[in-house]
């Protein structure tokens, strides 16, 4: 079962089916954990994978930095700690798995 934890002002009066939240992952202006965000130009992302995402982009994009922070969302999220981001809903994962080169962080 997915954790929302704040409702999307947007998201109206949508009623999202069960096999639909089941697979979703939505969160809103996600940051990278590590930057403080008061500090720092860090970039706010809208992340919204309903299954399958395929991430690419120039080298120095931020597209290792995204992964990082989308892994650590997930994973905060379904322990049920907080997350990153101005609201997420995370739908329950049997596994998580990130593999990066350790000169890609």
């Amino acid at each position: 079962r997915p954790i929302s934890l704040q409702r999307r002002q947007d998201d109206g009066d949508r009623d999202y089916s069960t096999e639909e939240r089941s697979r979703e992952m939505d969160i809103l202006r996600l940051f990278p954990y590590w930057l403080d965000t008061n500090q720092w130009n860090a970039i706010l992302n809208d992340v919204n994978i309903p299954s399958l995402f395929i991430l690419t982009g120039p080298n120095g994009g931020g597209k290792s930095s995204m992964l990082c922070s989308v892994y650590t969302a997930a994973l905060l999220g379904i322990c049920g700690l907080m997350v990153p981001a101005a609201s997420a809903v995370i739908s329950h994962l049997n596994s998580i798995m990130l593999h990066m080169k350790a000169y890609a962080t």
